[in-house]
């Protein structure tokens, strides 16, 4: 069962890879998340930002958080910043900012359905984009700087999907490593190990029984030095990422529980 579900994951990320879908979904969940993460905390920045209606500063911080790690490591890998070369990514976070901001409708329904419509968001379609994210990353740095870079490819890949909060939280919040950043790592691991033969011998003759269940796990052949592809090392890395943001709900709380918040704080305001 486990085999069909990796399966079915590196089917589904072959195909959201290089398509539209995937970013104008994630353009979605950034500023819904943002907003509603704002709403249950009235002593927040996001709160105030999001009370000040100021849509230029409000797209700008979406914008940070969706795209921040991605801009950190292309600046420190001396590659060209995605969304300057790309012209569909700026007009699609567009697109989901007005969606969730200026048609009401829109956060409604996706409140209403909470919190499956948060489980969606938040563990599939924001985890299979960062597992996109780290593997192109991590592919990257082998083809242009060193196949040997495990560090770089570390380092870099998790910052390339954790950025954006670190630089948020530096910025207006207070800073703190969240979750994310382990849960991302435990995944980039992974694809590190995945996208490189000899460093896959090397763990195997270490761990053999580790690896063993990895491979029967994803329905592949046992033995020595099994094909664990960038694809399978990929499908496992969303498998990890969605199930560790699982532990993130505790964060986003219903329509419901924001209002009475916010009209608890403005109750204790006059």
């Amino acid at each position: 069962m486990i085999s069909d579900i990796s399966g079915s994951v590196k089917g589904a990320l072959i195909f959201v890879e290089n398509s539209w879908l995937l970013m104008f979904l994630h353009s979605i969940y950034v500023p819904y998340t943002f907003k509603k993460i704002a709403e249950a905390h009235p002593t927040s920045y996001a709160f105030r930002t999001l009370r000040n209606r100021n849509h230029f500063q409000l797209f700008f911080v979406n914008i940070i958080l969706a795209l921040g790690g991605g801009t950190m490591v292309s600046f420190l890998s001396g590659e060209p910043v995605s969304w300057i070369v790309n012209n569909k990514i700026i007009p699609t976070y567009a697109i989901g900012y007005y969606l969730v901001h200026s048609v009401p409708a829109v956060f409604q329904f996706l409140s209403s359905f909470a919190p499956f419509s948060d489980m969606i968001l938040d563990c599939i379609v924001d985890g299979s984009m960062r597992a996109v994210i780290i593997s192109a990353n991590v592919d990257k740095i082998r083809r242009k700087i060193s196949t040997n870079a495990y560090v770089a490819q570390l380092l870099l890949g998790v910052l390339s999907v954790t950025g954006g909060g670190i630089i948020y939280n530096v910025s207006f919040e207070d800073f703190k490593f969240s979750n994310d950043v382990y849960i991302c790592a435990i995944s980039n691991i992974f694809y590190i190990i995945g996208a490189d033969e000899n460093l896959k011998k090397i763990i195997y003759q270490i761990c053999p029984i580790f690896f063993d269940y990895i491979y029967k796990t994803l329905g592949k052949p046992l033995g020595f030095s099994p094909k664990f592809l960038r694809d399978d090392a990929k499908a496992l890395g969303a498998i990890i990422i969605t199930t560790g943001f699982l532990l993130r709900f505790k964060e986003f709380k219903s329509v419901k529980t924001s209002n009475e918040k916010l009209k608890i704080h403005k109750e204790k305001s006059l």
